[in-house]
């Protein structure tokens, strides 16, 4: 039984040059997207979730401790960084141009 939803063939498919909502418009690059995940990363460490209220900088100098503890690499840094906005910050995260981000450096 496979676990894949059934394709629902009422929505137009996408052009083949690219134009539809359907293309790719998160913030991250394409390349941080394609970041292969570490064996052993597939459950990455809990990490302390961010509304936007407290010090972004002193949240970033927690999350930078933790993951390079775990020897985490820049791209999966960032394909990390949204899981744990909350409110404001998602809102900010959201608002960033699509694939606008290429590096840790850019998100922090």
């Amino acid at each position: 039984h496979s676990r894949t939803p059934p394709h629902d063939n009422s929505h137009p498919r996408r052009s083949p040059h690219g134009s539809d909502k359907e293309d790719y418009c998160c913030p991250l690059s394409k390349e941080i997207m394609k970041a292969l995940i570490h064996a052993g990363f597939e459950r990455p460490p809990p990490l302390e979730t961010y509304d936007g209220q407290s010090d972004p900088d002193e949240h970033i100098d927690n999350i930078n401790v933790i993951l390079d503890f775990c020897m985490v690499s820049g791209a999966i840094r960032c394909r990390l960084f949204s899981t744990i906005l909350r409110k404001g910050a998602m809102t900010w995260y959201q608002s960033l141009a699509p694939q606008s981000v290429s590096s840790w450096k850019d998100l922090t």
